[in-house]
Parts: structure tokens; C-alpha cells; sequence
């Protein structure tokens, strides 16, 4: 007697074929989750610099209390921080940056800088930091290699420093 073939129930298929759906809809969910696809995050705003620090190239010392009143002011600049004697390409490249584009820089030694606020976040020097409105926006961080090419190249440096400020509203 021969046995007849097993027919495979249409319930199973449908089983099967929605099993098959769910695990390819989960692996795209999964590296979407992963890569950030459903984050919230917004692109980030761009500082506008004060009045004061546009159309004037200088590049100028801050003391701690004129930070401090700067940050009470809720004033939005930029300030460099550096060791006395550094040699750094930082700076030259912070300054010929201030001259291209016609603003003002503060430059703070980092003694002065470990006295201030700023030291909760900005942990070592040379860095350039970005205020705005009284609140750190952004920082070069020595310690970091993503930030090394920043430290090196105008270029880099400058791409940096474009992306985050807005220069549309010079005159």
C-alpha cells in the first residue's frame, strides 16, 4: 500500500509565510533602532555670534571677570584656551580663521580658565570654545583623535568652526 503524500495545511503556510514577515521586519526595525534612524534628534541650530565679535577681526584677552559678565549677559562668542608658551598650530590657525573671516576671538590662558566654570567641561588645552548665550555650545577636544585633524589642517579647523556658527548674519 502506498502511502499518500502529506499535504501541508494552507493554516501552516500563512504560519510560516507571517513568521518569515515578522523576523525580516524586526531585523530592519532592529538596525534602524541601532543607527539612529527614529531618533528625535534635531539638527542642531547654529550659534550666531553677538554684534560685537562681527565685522571686527581681533583677536583679544578675557580675564575671569569679564567672562563672567560676558555669561551674565548671555553673550554668544568664541574663546580659545591655550597653555603660556604653547605652540600649538591651534593657534595660528584660530587667529588666520578670526582674520578670513573678519571676527573677534577672546583667548584665555588655561590657568584662568581652570578658575572658571568653563573647567567642568573643558578639561584640557589648547581648545577652542564656542558660547552661546552665556552656555558652552562646543569645544575642541584635545583628547580626542575625531578632533586631532581640526588641531592640524585650516581646512578641518575651519569646516569645524563653519558648520557651527552662523556667519549669514555678518554684513
Amino acid at each position: 500500500m502506498k502511502k499518500a503524500p502529506k499535504k501541508t495545511s494552507k493554516f501552516k503556510l500563512v504560519l510560516l509565510a507571517l513568521a518569515a514577515v515578522a523576523v525580516f521586519s524586526g531585523s530592519i526595525f532592529f538596525v534602524g533602532a541601532a543607527s539612529g534612524w527614529f531618533s528625535s534628534k534635531e539638527t542642531p541650530v547654529k550659534v550666531v555670534l553677538d554684534p560685537e565679535y562681527i565685522d571686527n577681526f581681533e583677536v583679544k584677552s578675557l580675564d575671569k571677570t569679564t567672562y563672567e559678565s560676558l555669561v551674565e549677559a548671555k553673550k554668544s562668542f568664541i574663546i580659545i584656551s591655550y597653555l603660556p608658551g604653547c605652540t600649538a598650530k591651534l593657534l595660528s590657525l584660530t587667529s588666520d580663521f578670526a582674520s578670513n573671516n573678519n571676527i573677534t576671538i577672546y583667548y584665555m590662558d588655561f590657568a584662568t580658565l581652570k578658575t572658571t566654570p568653563l573647567h567642568d567641561q573643558v578639561k584640557y588645552s589648547p581648545s577652542v570654545i564656542i558660547i552661546s548665550k552665556g552656555e558652552i555650545a562646543d569645544f575642541l577636544r584635545s583628547d580626542k583623535d575625531e578632533d586631532t585633524p581640526k588641531y592640524n589642517n585650516y581646512d578641518d579647523f575651519s569646516a569645524w568652526l563653519q558648520g557651527k556658527i552662523d556667519f549669514s548674519a555678518q554684513k
